[in-house]
């Protein structure tokens, strides 16, 4: 008798969720970069039905924007973007992977990305019959390296780099040598 039960209960496929994926690891990028922040769905479901939230739960609520919270930084809804329900600060600046979209793929990419753009985003199917429709990932952005300038010179002198400490270093030198000769002259006129 409990044989069959449990060739039944062997026998029962189980059914595979879909899963949505992103970078265990923080995303860098420098001041100006476009950023791509990947988000996968596995096994492959098609996302041309589905609606895509990509939003910021690291962000404060606003006082002076009472829809603040039904805004996002990118959107997308049965294969229709919807920019009225942007953050304005992603208005004309994110997209969603088109090519993708059939591939289980919903990155996004960010474009011109600045220091405000730091944070947790999260990558959310409203809609997938799963327990996991959503994937957090963390972006850092960094001012760019500066970069030093040398003044011209010769190809038989090494390279000066000129500050205003070395300027001034100059000046006290030459005013110096200006009073001494100064004096001398009256000094020695006498």
């Amino acid at each position: 008798m409990l044989l069959p039960c449990l060739a039944l209960v062997v026998g029962t496929p189980v059914q595979a969720y879909p899963r949505v994926i992103g970078p265990s690891q923080p995303i860098e990028a420098f001041v100006g970069d476009d950023v791509l922040l990947q988000c996968l769905v596995e096994p492959p479901v098609d996302e041309e039905e589905l609606t895509v939230e990509w939003w910021r739960p690291d962000l404060p609520f606003d006082p002076w924007d009472p829809l603040r919270k039904d805004k996002y930084v990118h959107r997308n809804n049965n294969g229709l973007d919807e920019d009225d329900m942007k953050i304005a600060l992603y208005l004309g600046r994110t997209e969603l992977d088109r090519g993708g979209l059939k591939n289980s793929n919903v990155s996004l990419k960010i474009m011109r990305v600045e220091i405000f753009d730091s944070g947790i985003y999260a990558c959310f199917f409203e809609n997938l019959r799963s327990p996991w429709r959503g994937a957090d990932m963390m972006l850092i952005v960094e001012p760019k390296p500066a970069e030093t300038t040398m003044m011209p010179t010769s190809s038989k002198c090494p390279p000066v780099f000129y500050n205003e400490k070395t300027l001034r270093g100059r000046r006290g030198l030459v005013a110096a040598w200006v009073i001494a000769i100064l004096m001398i002259l009256v000094g020695g006129g006498h």
